[in-house]
């Protein structure tokens, strides 16, 4: 299959890495509004067209999908001109700038018999979808709430979002590039989320909210200035709990029958051995090039999916569930 890229900043490199490793799937042309930055990115990594314009990458390449990697402003717009091309899409997150947009995107793509993935890539980090076989064996328990921490300093997250024009012209500014990450594995692991309230330091970098669903509460912590770099999700059952460090693909199980003296101090060694295995199969995986990306296995998903002619996985109503999640959020900032 032929594929095009549309937009080619900062993710645009993650995704033609991981489309090199598909077989079956070659690139066939890059397109940006800066035409420069086009055919600099297409000669960087050897690929034969770059165009300016949508319209004439379709016209001349025909690819039969697109990767839609523009500022999310533009997504609605974007993603109709590939559809009316005939390309099924996988569209960076968030889907679009709310609700209304996204939904409008999934009706073009039904009106055309075409799929539309989201690129929800930590739903394929590999910590990740062992802490979800863990859920489905009952090994937590009954899920009850599950959080998210969002770290990252200033000099690692925060100096390349504030100093992003698009970023910045968000209604969330910054905290709406990152909070999709957040809501849609608190979605996946509690089902659908209603919004309770939110509270944000924008001259801090911090952001908290609060929701709620069916299984349980959710939260997300949201940091661009606080140190050491983390991306963590913590899953709590009536059984067990599991931390999922997806900075480093690293999961950890937090079991204790009661509360004592000896539990306290079997749990710690238990959890300093979990981090030390670990730590030691991420090191051999890295070394060997066998350490998956989310990028890499959800794109390899997409089109393994398109070539079975099955809807791709995160599907659009994952991208649309995740946007109705954080409509709220922005409008209850705002008052």
């Amino acid at each position: 299959m032929k594929t095009g890229l549309v937009g080619c900043g900062h993710i645009a490199h993650a995704h033609v890495r991981a489309i090199k490793k598909v077989r079956g799937v070659r690139i066939a042309g890059v397109c940006d509004i800066d035409g420069q930055a086009a055919e600099q990115f297409a000669r960087q990594y050897s690929i034969p067209h770059w165009y300016s314009c949508l319209d004439d990458l379709i016209h001349e390449e025909r690819p039969g999908a697109l990767h839609i990697l523009t500022p999310p402003q533009t997504h609605l717009e974007t993603a109709r001109t590939g559809l009316q091309g005939g390309c099924h899409l996988l569209i960076e997150k968030p889907l679009a700038m709310c609700k209304r947009e996204s939904e409008e995107i999934a009706t073009e793509a039904r009106s055309a018999k075409l799929h539309v993935a989201v690129c929800h890539n930590y739903l394929n980090v590999p910590a990740y979808l062992k802490a979800g076989r863990l859920i489905d064996k009952g090994f937590v328990g009954k899920v009850v709430s599950a959080e998210v921490y969002w770290r990252g300093s200033s000099s690692a997250v925060g100096d390349r979002y504030e100093s992003t024009e698009w970023v910045n012209k968000m209604p969330g500014g910054p905290f709406q590039e990152i909070a999709p990450h957040c809501v849609y594995m608190l979605s996946d692991v509690l089902g659908p989320l209603t919004f309770s309230s939110a509270s944000v330091r924008t001259r801090d970098g911090e952001l908290k909210a609060l929701y709620e669903s069916k299984s349980g509460l959710a939260s997300m912590s949201i940091s661009l200035r606080s140190n050491p770099v983390r991306k963590v999700l913590r899953i709590h059952g009536t059984e067990a709990s599991l931390h999922v460090d997806l900075s480093t693909s690293t999961l950890i199980r937090l079991r204790a029958k009661r509360d004592s003296m000896q539990s306290r101090t079997t749990v710690n060694l238990h959890q300093a051995f979990q981090w030390a295995a670990e730590t030691g199969m991420n090191i051999g995986r890295t070394i060997l090039g066998r350490l998956p990306r989310g990028h890499e296995s959800l794109i390899a998903g997409f089109y393994s999916s398109l070539a079975r002619g099955e809807a791709p996985f995160p599907d659009i109503e994952s991208g649309i569930s995740t946007i109705a999640a954080i409509d709220p959020l922005w409008e209850a900032l705002r008052r």
